[in-house]
Formats: C-alpha cells, structure tokens, sequence
C-alpha cells in the first residue's frame, strides 16, 4: 500500500492541499505570476522547497507520502488513513490486505517497509538543502566548539547532581538562542517563572562586571536586593533586554506539566515558529494520570520523545538529576549509568552531557554521548560563575 501512495502524482496532491497552481513541474498562488521556490525535479514524483515561508518544513524534498503527512501534520498511521480515505484503489487494496491479514494468510508489507532508494532521495534531497541557520547553540563557546552547536532533530540529555549547574547551563542555552532570533519554548517546572531571568541577569552582571573590572555581585546581596546605584543601573539594562529577547521565549506558565501534555506541545511546536524546545527537568513531570512507576513512565515517554523529535526534526534539551553517589564524601567520576530513572534516558539521546563543579568553583563538563560526532568522554572545564557565596547551599547553580 505504501508503494501506490508513493505513486500518487505529486503535483496533484499539491493541488488538493494547498490552493496553488501548477504546470506540473512549479507552483504559484491562484492569478499570481510570480512562481513560488517550490518544484518537481523533471522526470521525478517529489517536490523540493527551496526555503521561503511558504511551505511547512523548509529546506527538504517530499515523496507524495511525505508531503501528505507534512501539510495535515499526520502521524505514519493517520497519513494512510488519509490515503485511504483519499483513493478507492488504496482502499481496495488496503482492505484486501487486512482481509489477508486477518485470514492468517499475509500482513500488510508495503505498509510496514520503505525502500532503501525512497530513504536515500530523501536522505540526500536534506543533505543538499540543509541550513545551518537552524542549529542552536549551547551559549557555551568551548562546548560549541567540542561538538558543533544543537542539531535539529537531536535530542540531548544534560545530567548532574543538586547545584552543580544543570539548570544554568539550560537558562544559558535559552537566552543565547533567543538572542540570536531562535524561537524556544521552555519547561521550567523546578524554579519559579522569575528565577531563570534572575539567574541570568546575575550572570550577566557579573561576566560584564569581569569584562570590567567592577565589583562583583554576590548572589547573597543580589538576593536581599544589597547594590549600589551604579550596580542597579547595570541590572536594570539587563532586566530591560531580558524582555526585549523574551521575545523569542515562550514558557509553560502551569506549576506542574503531565507527560501526555508534553508530548501533545512537542508535536505541534514546529508549526508554531519554535526553533528549540529545554526541559527543565525530566523527574518533575507530574505523575497522577500514569499507574507505572517513574521508572517505566520516563522509559516510555523518553521513546516517544525520541520519535515526535525524529519525525518533526525538532532539538529538545533535557535535563535530569543524577543519582546520590553512596558515600558523599568521596569524590565521583559521573557517566551515563549515574542518571537517575532508567537507562532509556540514555539510550534514546543522541547526546549526554554531564556537569559537575569543582572545588574551584569551576564546571566539568563530560560529553558522555554523542550519535552525531562520534566523540565521548571528552571533557570541557568552564567559569559559569565568575563569583559566589556558598554555591553548593545556594538556591542558585542547580
């Protein structure tokens, strides 16, 4: 059955989804000369986008089957139905095959396989439009340059214990992305709305105030509001670009979020303009509608997190506590196995990170995982905090 969706003429499918007109090779809108950047390479049954707003998905060629399942935003399941639906000899054969099917005698093979040629025009139809606009950043320069910045599509896991660092490292990515035009959409379900612009106001501060050579602000007297007015005038500047670049933020305003709404926003983020989706954190979820363990649920969720992030091509940074090591006192060497909840967390990623500070106030961070470099147990040292207080008793640097 995939094979006769897959011969559906694309200009016609085009045609019945979207209100332009065609030659059969380039679309316009309906009375307008100016041709659109989309097209049929000639001799083919797949349409390339060559990258205006036009279109869902910029960037990427679409088989019939593909470019169905784009424009309705349908899963693989509800993209056949569509077809189905759509064409009586799709239905015909659909229904002779479950007939077969439930006889014992066949299964539906078409519509559980996909040819390796199919994979490869799309594979190489991606690789030749590919934007680079559209990887993130860490806002961490050296891990920036470690592994190359957040892919679409990858799903990343930043791991570490209680105040060793992980939701700064994550309002970092938040901040630099939508200071460089990104859209993010951000889970923050351990701090209060307010703590992550405060977190980075503070930083902020003093990285200008090392930049210099003021006087730093301690996260005590930044807390108690203890400043001078020359400070102030430097906080609050910074208070004002924080809503300028908020702009680009958008944030879960509820105190607890379920799995099944996570999951339900990460499907839809892409057709909202959302470059970047930060989970802050993956064991704060709420779990009254699930009767598993945490264990179970995260293992489940973490797979279906893997797939909306696969099929939507959408980055997800994740963070996640680390288990308390059995004896404190001694110092730890993190990997993979000391993520708390289940080891699907690790597995379904294609990218771990694991954060530790120091006794020198500093920040270890482990690159554990990475599908896409190949690289890990590389390592990074970086200054997240130019001062502090106490940091491991602070309410700040968790």
């Amino acid at each position: 059955m995939y094979e006769l969706c897959q011969k559906k003429p694309i200009a016609d499918l085009v045609g019945m989804l979207l209100p332009w007109e065609t030659d059969g090779r380039n679309f316009w809108e309906v009375g307008e000369k100016k041709r659109k950047a989309c097209f049929i390479p000639l001799g083919q049954n797949f349409i390339v986008h060559g990258g205006t707003e036009h279109f869902p998905g910029a960037h990427v060629g679409y088989s019939p089957f593909e470019f169905v399942k784009v424009v309705k935003n349908l899963s693989n399941r509800d993209t056949f139905l569509w077809f189905r639906n759509t064409f009586p000899d799709i239905e015909k054969a659909s229904a002779e095959a479950r007939e077969l099917t439930q006889s014992g005698k066949a299964f539906d093979y078409d519509a559980e396989h996909i040819s390796w040629s199919d994979v490869s025009q799309l594979a190489l139809s991606k690789k030749k439009t590919f934007d680079a606009k559209k990887i993130c950043t860490y806002g961490i320069p050296e891990l920036d340059a470690l592994i190359h910045g957040i892919f679409p599509g990858e799903l990343v896991i930043l791991a570490a214990d209680t105040g060793h660092g992980k939701s700064e490292i994550g309002t970092r990515i938040v901040q630099e992305n939508a200071l460089r035009g990104k859209k993010v959409l951000y889970y923050q379900l351990e701090m209060g709305i307010v703590e992550p612009i405060d977190r980075i106001v503070l930083w902020k501060y003093n990285a200008f105030a090392k930049e210099h050579n003021l006087e730093f602000l301690s996260q005590k007297d930044f807390l108690v509001s203890k400043y001078s007015p020359g400070q102030w005038n430097v906080l609050e500047s910074l208070y004002i670009e924080q809503r300028e670049c908020g702009k680009n933020i958008t944030m879960y305003r509820e105190g607890s979020l379920s799995f099944e709404t996570f999951l339900h926003s990460l499907a839809v983020a892409p057709s909202k303009g959302i470059d970047l989706v930060v989970l802050d954190h993956l064991h704060y979820f709420s779990m009254d509608e699930y009767k598993e363990s945490m264990t179970q649920s995260l293992a489940d969720v973490m797979r279906k997190v893997r797939m909306i992030v696969r099929e939507k091509d959408i980055p997800v940074v994740a963070l996640a506590h680390t288990r308390k090591p059995p004896d404190t006192k001694q110092e730890r060497i993190l990997s993979i196995y000391d993520i708390f909840g289940t080891g699907n967390i690790s597995k379904e990623a294609t990218t771990v990170l694991l954060a530790k500070r120091t006794a020198m106030d500093k920040t270890e961070i482990i690159l554990a995982k990475s599908r896409g470099t190949g690289q890990r147990d590389a390592m990074i040292t970086v200054d997240l905090f130019p001062v502090s207080d106490d940091p491991f008793q602070s309410s700040y640097g968790q």
